[in-house]
This record gives structure tokens, sequence and C-alpha cells, in this order.
């Protein structure tokens, strides 16, 4: 049984710890979302930034690690809820795509 990595920014206790040029999880993305904006990450570190942005903005963000596919899923349904929402993309090879 494999286990996720808690989102970014959370309290959980650290557990043993990968050299830092380990590679992410394959097919992990990393969510942020405050205000009108969610943006999509593939590292914990990237997603801390736009986290730590966003509290400094007196935004009260809201983060997730998900599976590439459950994103989609979640994309359609944020979609479909929230038009006017704005979705960047800022993985790599991924062009910082906004919707």
């Amino acid at each position: 049984m494999t286990t996720q990595p808690p989102p970014p920014g959370t309290t959980a206790e650290p557990g043993p710890t990968a050299p830092a040029t380990a590679p992410e999880p394959a097919g992990q993305v990393y969510l942020v979302a405050g205000g009108d904006l969610v943006a999509l990450f593939d590292t914990r570190e990237a997603a801390d930034i736009m986290l730590v942005t966003m509290i400094g903005a007196n935004l009260d963000p809201v983060t997730a690690c998900l599976s590439a596919a459950r994103w989609d899923e979640v994309r359609a349904d944020l979609l479909a809820r929230v038009p006017a929402l704005t979705i960047t993309d800022a993985r790599t090879g991924r062009a910082g795509g906004a919707r």
C-alpha cells in the first residue's frame, strides 16, 4: 500500500526525507487555490512558494496533492461549477497554460 505525501503547507509530522535531488512521485500534482485562482505545480517546493504568496496577499489558500488523473476530473468539476475561475498550469513543459 502506498501513501501520499501531505499537501504543501500542512503541519504533518515529517517522515524520512529523500535527497533534495529526488524526483517527485510520478503522476503527482500539487494544487494551491485562493481567491479566484487555482494554480497547479509538479513540485511541492513550487506549490509552497505560491502558498506563501497567497497568504501574503491576505487570501486563505487551500492546498491538495492529487494524482494527475484525478486532477483532470477535479478541473472539469471546478470549471463546471465556477466558469470564471482562472486555472494556471505551472507544471514543467506546460508553458504556464491558463484557463
